[in-house]
């Protein structure tokens, strides 16, 4: 399967016209909605120089969340969206065309950590877990990974709105709850300060479109050259990311703010 969408996608771009070297710089702003790992690949891209050599001057926007992502995209504030598929699926639902043209991630990186007296998943019972909103990627994690685990979220734990993983942590340590989800590289911090990953989700193997390039139906039509270039740009990204370990832990260890290499 992964050998048919990669294909599929080097087909799709053929169909485009390639960029030429001396064209016109195309400004575009591109929203991100994490600082985590996971939506690192923008940077890595930007900071390679991967966007200019297709002739884009890429700006690169954060917003807290794909909710308001995806707003700033409706409102015209920016062309194209990294978010988690859940939010797109949920926009497309209540009528917005927002088509998904590219994914990073198709399964959970996340770690499900409890305060240090938990030392089983089971002693989550009657416990309370922070999740950033109701209906998020973290959100819906929580519930996915409990119930591989023989787990109800409705019935055997509470689960409360946090919000951002800074908050969530510090609720954790106030013991305000008992478990949380975290993402990587912080997973390396927690476990340092002595609590526990009860469940590490990348294990599980979970179907889930997390990391998505996400963009409008109009702008695919208006911008279709802009489109193919940024897909490509973010192609040679990954491939530079994958080759090139030493230029990229650099970059990601700027943009994550650690210089913990573990991390």
């Amino acid at each position: 399967m992964k050998k048919i969408v990669g294909a599929f996608l080097f087909l799709w771009l053929l169909s485009f016209p390639a960029p030429h070297a001396g064209a016109q710089m195309t400004k575009v702003n591109l929203a991100y909605t994490a600082t985590s790992p996971y939506q690192a690949v923008l940077i890595i891209t930007k900071e390679a120089g991967f966007f200019r050599k297709n002739n884009l001057d890429v700006s690169l926007i954060f917003t807290a969340g794909g909710s308001l992502g995806l707003q700033a995209m409706m409102g015209g504030d920016v062309a194209m969206v990294v978010a988690d598929g859940s939010t797109a699926v949920a926009s497309s639902l209540a009528g917005a065309d927002v088509p998904i043209i590219a994914s990073f991630l198709n399964t959970f990186p996340y770690s499900l950590v409890s305060l240090p007296e938990i030392k089983t998943v089971e002693q989550l019972k009657g416990g309370k877990i922070a999740v950033s909103r109701f209906g998020s990627a973290t959100d819906l994690g929580v519930r996915m990974a409990l119930a591989k685990v023989g787990l109800n979220a409705e019935k055997d734990v509470t689960l409360l709105q946090i919000g951002a993983q800074t908050a969530r942590f510090m609720a954790l340590q106030s013991k305000n709850v008992q478990a949380t989800i975290i993402t990587p590289p912080f997973t390396v911090t927690t476990r340092k300060l002595g609590f526990n990953t009860l469940i590490d989700m990348a294990q599980l193997n979970i179907p889930f479109q997390l990391t998505a390039l996400v963009t409008t139906r109009a702008y695919i039509k208006s911008h279709r050259d802009v489109i193919a270039a940024a897909v490509k740009s973010l192609v040679e990204g990954i491939h530079f990311y994958k080759t090139e370990k030493e230029p990229s832990i650099k970059i990601m260890s700027k943009y994550l703010q650690t210089t913990d290499r573990e991390a």
